[in-house]
């Protein structure tokens, strides 16, 4: 996970080959929605929101039903966070 400073808080490697997403603004009801809509046992799910609260829930929902997740807490406001 990234910190809003951009700093490395937790790096979670996900394997290469599985069906992947990349999501953002999952920290909001709308990203939540389409995360639990897509995960899936097997999955590999890129998360990122500005809340670390809310993104942290919604990472815990999206694993209880199987998938694998790497969290990113970014306010993509910030272009040169994003890189």
């Amino acid at each position: 996970m990234l910190s809003n400073s951009g700093q490395i808080v937790e790096n979670t490697d996900l394997p290469i080959g599985k069906p992947s997403l990349f999501l953002t603004g999952a920290s909001g009801s709308l990203g939540k929605a389409l995360a639990l809509q897509h995960a899936l046992p097997g999955v590999a799910m890129h998360l990122w929101g500005r809340d670390s609260g809310k993104l942290s829930q919604t990472a815990q929902a999206v694993m209880s039903q199987g998938a694998q997740v790497r969290e990113t807490v970014i306010d993509l406001i910030d272009v040169a966070a994003a890189t």
